[in-house]
C-alpha cells in the first residue's frame, strides 16, 4: 500500500492522553542490581513539557511516571487507566526512557523495581501491557517513543536477551488508525547520552523535533511528520556520535511506520529569526547585561600632547596612560550620572553608590548597576576604548522611562556571560545552520577560538563565543532598553540565577 495523506485530511485530535516514563536509577543496585540510565529523568520530564506545548490548543492528559514511580504495578496501572479512558478522537502517546530488552516471550521493558535475577517477573511486557490494549481499543491514533536498549542487562537469569525486536511491534498494529512506534536505537546497539546535552543523544534531538527546532524534517506546510522525524533523527543521532563522542560503537534509530503519512504537529513561523533554534539551547547564565564600545584615536582624548609618542602596540604601560588620559573624563560622567540618577528616581545620597578614578567608575543605585572602564582598543593600538555596561535589578521595569532619560542610546548590544560547559560547539552551529537556512543571512565560524557568528536579514546579529563564555545580542538600528525588548523575544532558556533583564515583564 502506498502513502497518503489521509490523516492530514481526518479531524485534528481533540484530545492526547499519555503516559510518559523515565526511570534513572533502579530500586536494585550492585551486582544482581540494574545499571542507572543517565538523563533518562530529564528527558522524560523535558518531553511531558514539550508535548504539552505541541498540542497547547487542546487537552492534554499526561501521566509522568519517573523513579520510584514507575514501578510494575504503578506503571501497569497508569497505562491500563489511561488506554481505558481513551475516547474515538483521541491521540495516545507513550514515552519510555530505561532499559528494554527482547527476551525468549516478547519485548519488556524494564520497570524501577525489576530484578535481574527474576526479569522475567518483574519487567512489563510491551505486547500485553500496551500493545494488544491499545489494539482494541478505539482511538484516533497511537505515537510511541521507546529509548530503550539492552546494554548491561545481558547477564540475567532466563537466558539470553537482545534489542527490541521490530518484527513483534509491527505485528501488533493493523491498518485501521494511524501509528508511528520511534526507537532510539537497533538490535545490538548502545542508545548513548551526552554530558554536554545533559540528555541521552536520542532524546535530545526528538525533543528538538517536537519543539520545532527541526527545520530539515518539515514538511513545506511546516508539518512535522512522521517520515520527517524518522529521516531527521537518522542522520543527526549518527552525526552527532561521530562528532562529539569517544565511544566505538553506533546508534542508528528505527522507526516502525504504518502506510499513511502521520502528522505529528505543525510548526509556526517563527515571529523572530531563530526563536525556536535560541529557546531550545539551555543556557547556564552567570551574568547579563547591556554593553556600550566606544572607541576613538588616542591622538583625541582632551589632555594629548602631541609631543608624546603613540604606542605601536598593545602593552600595559600603554594601557595605564591611556587610562590616565581619560581619568578626568571618566570622572566627569560619572558625576553627571550620579546627579541626573538621583534626580530621575527621587533618591537620597544614601541610596547610591559613587566611585571613580584610574579611567574607571562604578554607580549603584537600587535598580541598576552601571560600570565604565578605558584601555587601549584590542583591535588597534593606536586608539582607546571605553566600554559600558548596565546591569538592571529587580524592579527595573517600574523605573524605565528614568532609566531611559539617564542613559540614553548608549548601548548596543546586549550580553549574556554563560556557562557553555554543557553545550557542543558543533550542536550550536548546528542550530545556527538550521536557522541560517530558514530564514536567510549569513553566518561566519571561527572554529579555533570556538566562535560562531549569524546575522539576520533584518539586522540582528548573534555571536556565541564559548572561548569567552558570551552570547552577544544586537538587534540592527535598536539601542538601550529597546534591545531587551528584542531580546525578551527569543524566550531564551535560562538556568542559572533568575534574570530580571530578560525575565517576561510582569502583567
Amino acid at each position: 500500500m502506498s502513502r497518503n495523506d489521509s490523516f492530514h485530511d481526518a479531524p485534528a485530535p481533540s484530545r492526547v492522553v499519555a503516559v510518559v516514563v523515565g526511570i534513572e536509577t533502579y530500586r536494585s543496585t550492585g551486582i544482581d542490581g540494574v545499571a542507572s540510565v543517565p538523563y533518562a529523568r530529564a528527558d522524560a520530564e523535558e518531553f511531558a513539557a514539550s508535548l504539552r506545548e505541541a498540542y497547547s490548543g487542546i487537552e492534554v492528559d499526561v501521566q509522568l511516571l519517573v523513579s520510584e514511580n514507575a514501578s510494575l504495578i504503578g506503571l501497569r496501572e497508569s497505562i491500563r487507566c489511561q488506554i481505558k479512558a481513551l475516547r474515538d478522537n483521541d491521540l495516545f502517546v507513550f514515552y519510555y526512557a530505561g532499559h528494554g530488552f527482547c527476551g525468549k516471550d516478547g519485548n519488556r521493558l524494564v520497570v524501577w523495581n525489576t530484578s535481574r535475577l527474576e526479569i522475567t517477573d518483574t519487567t512489563l511486557m510491551l505486547r500485553d501491557d500496551i500493545l494488544e490494549p491499545l489494539r482494541r481499543c478505539k482511538h484516533a491514533g497511537s505515537l510511541m517513543f521507546l529509548d530503550a536498549c539492552a546494554a548491561g542487562l545481558s547477564a540475567v537469569r532466563g537466558g539470553e536477551i537482545d534489542g527490541l525486536d521490530v518484527a513483534e511491534i509491527e505485528a501488533s498494529f493493523d491498518g485501521d488508525r494511524n501509528y508511528g512506534v520511534f526507537l532510539s536505537c537497533s538490535p545490538g546497539e548502545k542508545s548513548y547520552a551526552s554530558i554536554k546535552l545533559g540528555h541521552g543523544v536520542w532524546a535530545n534531538f526528538l525533543l528538538r523535533a517536537m519543539r520545532g527546532e527541526a527545520e530539515d524534517a518539515l514538511a513545506p506546510d511546516r508539518w512535522l511528520t512522521d517520515i520527517g522525524l524518522r529521516d531527521w533523527l537518522r542522520i543527526e543521532v549518527p552525526r552527532f556520535i561521530t562528532r562529539e563522542l569517544s565511544v566505538r560503537g553506533s546508534q542508528t534509530p528505527q522507526a516502525i511506520l504504518e502506510p499513511h503519512t502521520f502528522h505529528i504537529r505543525q510548526i509556526p513561523e517563527s515571529k523572530a529569526a531563530g526563536a525556536s533554534q535560541l529557546s531550545g539551547m539551555p543556557l547556564k547564565n552567570c551574568d547579563e547585561y547591556l554593553q556600550g564600545v566606544e572607541t576613538g584615536a588616542i591622538r583625541q582624548i582632551e589632555g594629548f600632547n602631541k609631543r608624546n609618542k603613540l604606542p605601536n602596540r598593545l602593552a600595559d604601560s600603554a594601557n595605564r596612560w591611556v587610562r590616565r588620559l581619560l581619568s578626568d573624563r571618566i570622572t566627569r560622567e560619572m558625576q553627571e550620572l550620579y546627579s541626573i540618577s538621583k534626580e530621575a528616581l527621587s533618591l537620597k545620597s544614601r541610596d547610591m553608590r559613587m566611585e571613580s578614578g584610574d579611567g574607571q567608575g562604578e554607580l549603584d543605585a537600587p535598580v541598576f548597576r552601571y560600570s565604565v572602564a578605558s584601555s587601549q582598543n584590542p583591535a588597534n593600538c593606536k586608539e582607546y576604548a571605553i566600554q559600558r555596561r548596565l546591569v538592571l535589578r529587580a524592579g527595573w521595569t517600574d523605573n524605565r522611562s528614568a532609566i531611559e532619560s539617564i542613559f540614553g542610546s548608549q548601548f548596543q548590544r546586549m550580553v549574556i556571560e554563560v556557562d557553555f560547559r554543557a553545550l557542543a560547539y558543533a550542536d550550536i552551529v548546528d542550530r545556527l545552520e538550521d536557522v541560517q537556512a530558514a530564514n536567510g543571512g549569513s553566518l561566519q565560524e571561527d572554529i579555533g577560538a570556538k566562535r560562531v557568528a549569524y546575522s539576520a536579514p533584518d539586522g540582528a546579529e548573534f555571536v556565541i563565543d564559548l572561548g569567552r563564555g558570551r552570547l552577544e545580542m544586537s538587534f540592527g538600528n535598536r539601542s538601550g532598553l529597546e534591545i531587551i525588548d528584542a531580546a525578551r523575544n527569543y524566550k531564551l532558556q535560562l538556568t542559572g540565577p533568575h534574570s530580571p533583564m530578560l525575565a517576561s515583564p510582569e502583567s
